[in-house]
Order: structure tokens, then sequence, then C-alpha cells
């Protein structure tokens, strides 16, 4: 098995963003089960998941869409 290549490398680093740690909207929606334009609505109106912004791109963090989906998390009394 042979070490990547810059052309791999530089396909898994968006402008510096790491693609393991970073997803953009449709990869955060496949991600959350979400729409994307329920992500763009949300950051539009100030609510749903922390988000990255440099330049124009945005960015989720997994951690944050984690940590904010366990913060949401109900766990039913059994009956």
């Amino acid at each position: 098995m042979s070490a990547p290549n810059e052309k791999t490398r530089a396909a898994s680093t968006v402008r510096g963003f790491s693609s393991s740690l970073y997803l953009n909207d449709h990869q955060a929606a496949e991600y959350t089960g979400l729409s994307v334009a329920t992500l763009r609505r949300d950051r539009f109106q100030k609510r749903g998941f922390p988000y990255v912004k440099f330049g124009r791109s945005v960015r989720y963090r997994r951690e944050d869409i984690d940590r904010e989906m366990s913060l949401h998390l109900i766990v039913p009394k059994s009956a």
C-alpha cells in the first residue's frame, strides 16, 4: 500500500479544512438526516448547529453536530 500522493491529500482538504473533521452542507445533511434547505434556513435564522464560516464557505464540525444532537437526546422512561 503506497502513501497518499499530493492529489489525494489535496482532495481530502478543502481550503485548509480536513474533510474528516469538517462537513459541507450536503455532507452535514446526510450525516444528520436533515435537508440542506433546513440547515441553510437554520443558519439564516441564527439557530441550529454551530458552523465555521471561511469566506463564502460554510463547514460544520462533526464534534459540534454530535454534541448538539446529544444535548437533545430524550430517553423515555420504561413503562
